[in-house]
Order: structure tokens, then C-alpha cells, then sequence
């Protein structure tokens, strides 16, 4: 029974985030009455009735998780404004040299004139001043400029407004003045989780502190981007998380310290048994690691089925796998309504389940290979399905590392970071104490490079929908116990997977994506066979760019993995940030700019576009109409203005043109000038889209790709003005997401496609259409 009530409860609490919009209070007051008037009418069948209240609860939480989390949005009327903010700093992030980022609890939050309320919970800031030096639990005033978050819209992108909706981030901005620090740092959880790794700096590779504070706190902001990529290739990422391997050597260490005691000393027994002492020690040593670690999502699984097992030698009673697994399950959904929407959660439970169901309760004493290396094979073969999902390919090494790196961190690494500790404590030299911890961690660092290098990493399409599930159900399959009549069906299971195809353009047709990059433009146009990308988005930082984060899940989502153009229109960073990336990951045959020196790319494979050009591909014409003119200071001016006809759709791609290259434009093309979609000069400045230029071109639908709340206003109310005055339909990424057209020929329609209102999620910035 207890099972059945614990699923109802998930199902409950899970099935209110998956509604778009959340019902209004009334229409869950109105249901939680129906539903306890059916209870009192089936209240002779107990257990049905206690399954379908562990379903209302469920409901109830999710719905109150949602509701609290929406009433502290920043209101919209209070978005970028100069306001003043008072709070404590919870988080300190420390990106690059020119930017910190914070996490503040808010204290008070006000205009010049009145108090914001409700005011936001946390805010996530950014100082790019760098003038003070931050820590946790210190309270400061500041004058801040924010807004409500906002992420990028498009399919396979991280999304990043449901991941600070679960963080109770209401709003996010930037410091414009920093006024006073109220009170200084107080020593307390947050404070100790940021001084531990920032007393080893200095006495350690830089590299080294990176990786060790992500081993042992879960912090991986400090990893640089190729040590990170040798995790994920290796497929040891989950190293980087605090998770059931660390809480579960911290709760043995506990348990084994109390026996140790316990054959020195005998008097604390005759008030209470040993393993009830064990299992009280154990439990206070998990709990003290998952609270230093951040009680990430990882290890608050980890932390609930420990609980649960303990809590069975404390009461006398052993709990089966199955009531463990759903235990922790339901802990974390009620902690954290919205966890589900995280792959790791899948990747967590899913691994763990695996693990308990073909492990637990083993009859007989199991050989070497049974408890080291099938562990990690049944791991690979039960969530290879998610990877792929997710776009990451699985190497055949990943479970022989594993079965070296685990027990390495386990038996080696971990016990030597709390021998560092204890010298530290005992007034052992800095450079003395972390020497142990430090030597442990460049073992493992060398090995996993050196694995990672033996490992050639493979973008591959992301499995989806049917593929996927069939997937699933194969590994599940084939994980049956042996003598399970008809196991190897489950092979017959993979086969649909190698008929997967990409997305098909037919031949003549044209699919046009103007993607969700925020301010920057990236373009992806498909034929029947060939692939062009127009612009690339910006770089935010040498580790994070647009092209990593909603270019590449894209073309993955599609399984359009080969670029046979790829089409720079200038230099600037909004256009080219992220050429490096593509290249890094795609088979691109030829690259296009209007200002290649730009590129830095030494290949013979760069050229300059320039007017005239063209080709076709599977019956689809591409005309280059300018571009290439270098002017001095002004890239804008050598923009690649780009023609694209195919049947029933055409569209006109003019970089960051102005108004004086427009009339050129006109002059020379006048008529040819026409299409079908145009997308919105230098994203809709003032200084372009003039109305003789949108008057030759006629489009049904203008594009502007630009982020939300730009500072540079774009696009320019002018210029919404003249597409309103033409009939043209104005479509925004800002607003809609990634835009998606395409021609339909059965109802001789140009059909669009916009994420934002075709994946609504209740968490989701709002639109109006």
C-alpha cells in the first residue's frame, strides 16, 4: 500500500507542473472538495481513498510551489529601473576577472518612491565593477537595474527560466552602484562551503582547486571548459556531483567510527544498542556533508534513502529496495516540485533504480566481477537511451574508467581530503596540509585526460519520442534476469532506433529557423540535402556562447550534423561569437564573410562574399546581392546580404545593413528585392528598415532576432510603426523564441512555427500573440 501511496503522490505532484498555465485558486479549491467528498463517499475502501489523497497532496504541493513561485516574479512595471536592494548574500560565483555573479535573499526592495511588493525571494546579480570583495552571509545595499528571467526558447536548449524558477529566483540584473555593507560576514553554512575551497588556492595548481571543489562540493563554476568536456567524454560527469557515492562514505565512515569505539569502550551501550548509535552517528555525518555540499539534487536522493535505511535499524525494521527508491523519489518531488524538469534528476533515479533492482538482496556471496565491473555496464545500458536524448554520445571505455575512477574517488581521493582537513586543524602548514588532497587530485585529473584523449567525441542526434521510448524499454529488457523467458527480444526492441531519420525537407522546399541567441543573430536554412548557417550568435565568454547553448541542440534536435556553408555576414560579436564552436564540433565544407580577416581562421576554405555570387541546391536559388566592402570602423557597412527563393517562400537575410546600403540596394535590385520573410536589418535599429527599402521587399512576415530588454531598445518603435503600416506580420525572438518557417503547399500557406507558443510551460516568460 505504501508503494501505491507514494506513487500517487509524485503522479500528483508531477502532473501540475506539466500544465501550461496553472489553474486559478478557486478551480483547486472546488477539485480538493470533490475530491474529499469522493474519499467520505468511499470511505469503507481505505486504501483507495489514502491513494487518492496522496494524489490531491500531490497536486496541492506542486500547485503551492507554483503559486508562490509566480506571486514573487519581479512586476513588469519594475524592470529596468534604478532601484535600491538590501539583502544578504547567499552565493558568490566568480565567472572571470571582469564579472562576479550573487545570489541575494532580498531584504527590502524599493523604488525612489515606494516598496516593491511582493518583492522577489532571490535575485541572481551581476558586478561587472569588480570594486568589492564579496562574501557569503554578508548584508550590503546596492542600486540595481533588473528584470524578470528570461532565457532562451528553442528545442534542445537548456532551460534556463524553469532552472531559476526552481531556484526561487524571481529576477535577475546588474549592480550600478554599490552603496555600503551593512554587516559583515557571519560564520554559518554558506560561509564555510565558500572559505573551504578558498583556502586551498594558494597552495595548489590551479587546475587541481578547479576539479577538487567540484569533486567534493559539487561547485563546478570554476572548471575550465576542456576539463569539464574530459568528464562528459569519459562519462564521469557524475564525479562532479555530490551524490550517493560521497554521502554513502561519509554515513559508513560515521557507522564504522562508532564500532571502532565500541570494542574500546563499553560503558555507552547499556543506554543504547550499538547499531542504533552507529546508525545515529552515520546519519548526522551524511546529513553534515549534503548540507556543506549545497543539498544539491543529487544529494538530497542520496541523503532520503539513507535516511529511510537508518531509520530501519533505529526502528528494527528493514525496508525492501523498491520502498527506499520510491521513498527518496517522493522526498525529493516534495522538496522540489519541479526537480523532473532536470536530466540529472532522470539520469539520478534512473541509474539508482537499475542498480537496486539487479543488485539488492543478491542470493549468495557475489564474485569480483559481478560487484565492480556489471555495475557500471547495467549503468551505460540503462541510461545510454537519455544520453542520447540529450545529444551526448556513450564510449565503450566509459564503464571500464568508471570502474577505475569510483573507487579511486572513494578509497583514495575522498579519505585524503579529510586527512587534509585534520592537518589543517591541527595547525599543519597550509602548503603541508592540502599536499595529500592535492597529489590525489592530479592522479585522477591526469587519468581522466588521459582516458578522454583516447576518446574521438561524436555529435549525434537526439533521440526523441517513440525512438526514445523503444530505446528505454530495450535496455529495460535486456536487463531482465537471466532465464526470463523471451530476453532477447529486447534486441528486436533497438532495431526501429537505426531507421531514425532527420527532419526531411522535400526537394524545392525551403525550412528557414531564426533562433532564440538573445541580442546577436544565428540563422539555420535547410534544403532536401544541404544545410546553411547565417550568423552564429555572440560569445558570452570564452567558456559559453549562443552557438553551444541553442545553435548546436538544435541541429542535433534535427539531426542536421553536416554544414555545407556556413555564412559569417561580418565580424561583430552578436554574428561570429561563436564560429569557433561550430567548427570545433561540425563538418563544415566552406565558410563565407563579408569580413573574413576577421575570423582569424587560417584555411583556404574562407572566402569573401561578394555581389553576384550564387548557387542552387536541390532546386532552391541562393543569390548574394552585397557585401565584402571592407569600411573602416564599421562592419555593419560589409554585411553579406544574402537572397533565398524556393517554392513558395523566399526571404532576404541582410546582416546589420543601414539605411545608406539599403538605398544602394534598392537602386540596383529594385523589384528583385521581393520576399516572402524578411529578416529585420542590424535587428531593428532606427537606423535601418527604412520604408522605401520594406516597400520594395513587400514581406508577409518581418523577423527580429534581439534580447529581451536590450539596451539598445532594438527593435526601434519607427520601425514597428512602418511594418504595421505595410500588413507585414512582425514576429520577435524575444518574445515568441526561436521562429520556425516553413511553406505548406496543401493550403498554399507560408506556416510559422514559434517555440514559445507551441512549448508552454506555467514557469515560462509570458506572450501575448
Amino acid at each position: 500500500m505504501l508503494h501505491k501511496v507514494l506513487v500517487a503522490f509524485i503522479a500528483g505532484c508531477v502532473g501540475i507542473g506539466c500544465v501550461p498555465i496553472l489553474p486559478s485558486t478557486l478551480s483547486i479549491g472546488i477539485f480538493a472538495v470533490v475530491v474529499g467528498l469522493l474519499c467520505i463517499f468511499l470511505r469503507h475502501q481505505l486504501i483507495l481513498c489514502l491513494i487518492i489523497l496522496a494524489g490531491l497532496f500531490g497536486i496541492l504541493r506542486g500547485y503551492s510551489f507554483g503559486y508562490a513561485g509566480l506571486a514573487q516574479q519581479l512586476p513588469k512595471s519594475a524592470e529596468q529601473k534604478a532601484l535600491q536592494l538590501e539583502g544578504e548574500i547567499v552565493e558568490v560565483r566568480q565567472r572571470d576577472h571582469h564579472r562576479q555573479q550573487l545570489l541575494v535573499k532580498v531584504r527590502l526592495l524599493t523604488t525612489p518612491q515606494q516598496k516593491i511588493t511582493p518583492a522577489p525571494e532571490f535575485i541572481l546579480l551581476s558586478d561587472y565593477q569588480g570594486s568589492a570583495d564579496y562574501q557569503p552571509t554578508e548584508i550590503w545595499h546596492w542600486i540595481v537595474k533588473l528584470k524578470r528571467p528570461h532565457g532562451f526558447a528553442s528545442p534542445g536548449a537548456w532551460d534556463y527560466e524553469g532552472y531559476l524558477f526552481k531556484k526561487q529566483v524571481g529576477a535577475v540584473g546588474y549592480i550600478r552602484q554599490v552603496q555600503q555593507q551593512l554587516e559583515p560576514a557571519k560564520h554559518s553554512v554558506n560561509w564555510f562551503r565558500w572559505f573551504w575551497p578558498q583556502s586551498w588556492r594558494d597552495y595548489m595548481p590551479p587546475d587541481v582547486h578547479d576539479v577538487l571543489s567540484a569533486l567534493l562540493l559539487g561547485d563546478k563554476q570554476y572548471l575550465k571548459a576542456n576539463t569539464w568536456q574530459a568528464f562528459r567524454t569519459t562519462g564521469t560527469a557524475h564525479l562532479l556531483v555530490v551524490s550517493g557515492l560521497h554521502i554513502g562514505l561519509m554515513a559508513t565512515l560515521g557507522w564504522l567510527l562508532v564500532h571502532a569505539v565500541g570494542r574500546l569502550v563499553s560503558w555507552p551501550w547499556a543506554f543504547i544498542s550499538r547499531p542504533r548509535c552507529a546508525a545515529i552517528v552515520a546519519l548526522s555525518f551524511a546529513c553534515s556533508y549534503a548540507l556543506l555540499a549545497g543539498f544539491s539534487l543529487p544529494t538530497q536522493r542520496a541523503l532520503i534513502m539513507v535516511t529511510v535505511a537508518l531509520s530501519g535499524v533505529l526502528a528494527g525494521v528493514r525496508f525492501k529496495p523498491v520502498t527506499l527508491w520510491l521513498s527518496a523519489l517522493a522526498g525529493v518531488i516534495a522538496w522540489d516540485p519541479l526537480a523532473w524538469i532536470s536530466s540529472g534528476f532522470w539520469f539520478s533515479f534512473i541509474a539508482t533504480g537499475i542498480l537496486l533492482w539487479r543488485f539488492a538482496n543478491r542470493p549468495g556471496k557475489p564474485s569480483w566481477m559481478f560487484k565492480h565491473i556489471w555495475p557500471q555496464c547495467v549503468v551505460i545500458l540503462a541510461v545510454w537511451p537519455l544520453l542520447y536524448s540529450q545529444g551526448q554520445s556513450v564510449s565503450w571505455l566509459s564503464p571500464i574508467i568508471n570502474m577505475l575512477a569510483i573507487p579511486y574517488l572513494g578509497f583514495i581521493l575522498l579519505p585524503m581530503a579529510l586527512l587534509s582537513s585534520l592537518l589543517a586543524l591541527l595547525s599543519f602548514p597550509p602548503e603541508w596540509a592540502v599536499m595529500p588532497v592535492s597529489i590525489a587530485t592530479q592522479g585522477l585529473l591526469a587519468g581522466i585526460h588521459g582516458s578522454a584523449s583516447l576518446i574521438t567525441p561524436k555529435l549525434t542526434m537526439q533521440l526523441q519520442g517513440l525512438p526514445l521510448f523503444m530505446a528505454c524499454v530495450s535496455g529495460l529488457w535486456l536487463l531482465l534476469p537471466s532465464g526470463f523467458p523471451g530476453r532477447w527480444l529486447g534486441w528486436c526492441w533497438w532495431l526501429p532506433i537505426f531507421w531514425v531519420q532527420p527532419a526531411h525537407i522535400p526537394n524545392g522546399r525551403l525550412h528557414i529557423a531564426v533562433l532564440d541567441v538573445g541580442q546577436g543573430l544565428a540563422v539555420v536554412i535547410k534544403t532536401e540535402r544541404h544545410l546553411l548557417i547565417y550568423d552564429t550568435g555572440k560569445a558570452f565568454s570564452p567558456s559559453f556562447s549562443a552557438a553551444n547553448a541553442v545553435l548546436t541542440p538544435y541541429l542535433q534536435h534535427k539531426g542536421w550534423l553536416v554544414v555545407d556553408t556556413l555564412l559569417i555576414s561580418h565580424g561583430d560579436q552578436d554574428h561570429s561569437g561563436g564560429v569557433q564552436d561550430i567548427l570545433s564540433q561540425f563538418s563544415v565544407a566552406h565558410i563565407i564573410s563579408g569580413t573574413p580577416e576577421q575570423l582569424r581562421i587560417n584555411s583556404p576554405k574562407v572566402t569573401t562574399c561578394l555581389p553576384g555570387q550564387n548557387w542552387q541546391w536541390d532546386n532552391v536559388k541562393f543569390r548574394m546581392l552585397a557585401g565584402g566592402d571592407a569600411h573602416k570602423n564599421n562592419n555593419n557597412k560589409a554585411s553579406c546580404v544574402l537572397h533565398v527563393s524556393a517554392e513558395g517562400l523566399s526571404v532576404l537575410l541582410p546582416g546589420d545593413i543601414g539605411y545608406v546600403e539599403e538605398q544602394h540596394l534598392v537602386e540596383q535590385y529594385a523589384s528583385q528585392l521581393q520576399a516572402d520573410v524578411l529578416i529585420a536589418p542590424h535587428h531593428g535599429s532606427k537606423y535601418s528598415s527604412s520604408m522605401l527599402f520594406l516597400k520594395h521587399i513587400q514581406p508577409t512576415f518581418v523577423v527580429f532576432s534581439a534580447g529581451y530588454l536590450n539596451p539598445f531598445k532594438h527593435p526601434a518603435p519607427a520601425v514597428l510603426k512602418r511594418i504595421n503600416l505595410l500588413s507585414s506580420k512582425e514576429l520577435q525572438t524575444s518574445r515568441d523564441g526561436t521562429i520556425e518557417i516553413s511553406y505548406d503547399p496543401q493550403s498554399d500557406l507560408i506556416s510559422t512555427s514559434l517555440y514559445r507558443r507551441d512549448v508552454r510551460h506555467y514557469w515560462s516568460e509570458k506572450v501575448n500573440w
